[in-house]
């Protein structure tokens, strides 16, 4: 009777061991496809506006650098800027926050390239990090891309 108890504590700490790991993983995946998932969306959004902006209004003039962009599309301005870690977007309608609750947005920087009477492009930096700690640390990923007006 005592050797078939200590088997089983011996098989029930394997099977917490399991559990607890397989918790983790899951956790740390979770975090991974959350800052995968924001990066992802803000890109598409961004690139979409720019591209088929009508005018950058801020940053003003090429080799500018900003930390929010305004551009003008279909009589409608549009604002991106950074409020509390959150990535605002802001427009006529109101204000929408474009990354999850589970993402810090940091570092958003806008710097518009071109010439004064070309159609100009839009050099956008960001970092994304999940608030979900892992053991190796938070996931953050910073990005770069470069968006031009058609």
């Amino acid at each position: 009777m005592l050797l078939f108890m200590g088997i089983f504590m011996i098989l029930l700490l394997v099977l917490t061991d399991i559990f607890s790991s397989s918790l983790e993983l899951q956790k740390e995946t979770e975090s991974t496809s959350e800052v995968q998932q924001n990066v992802s969306f803000i890109i598409n959004r961004l690139s979409y506006d720019i591209s088929r902006a009508d005018d950058i209004i801020i940053p003003a003039s090429p080799g500018t650098v900003t930390d929010s962009l305004q551009v003008l599309k279909n009589s409608v301005n549009q604002t991106y800027q950074l409020n509390n870690n959150q990535l605002i977007l802001t427009d006529n309608i109101g204000s929408d926050r474009l990354n999850s609750m589970n993402t810090l947005i940091s570092n958003l920087q806008f710097t518009r390239l071109g010439n004064e009477n070309g159609k100009n492009t839009i050099s956008v930096d960001f970092t994304v990090t999940g608030i979900n700690i892992k053991k190796s640390g938070p996931e953050s990923k910073s990005y770069n891309f470069t968006v031009g007006v058609r």
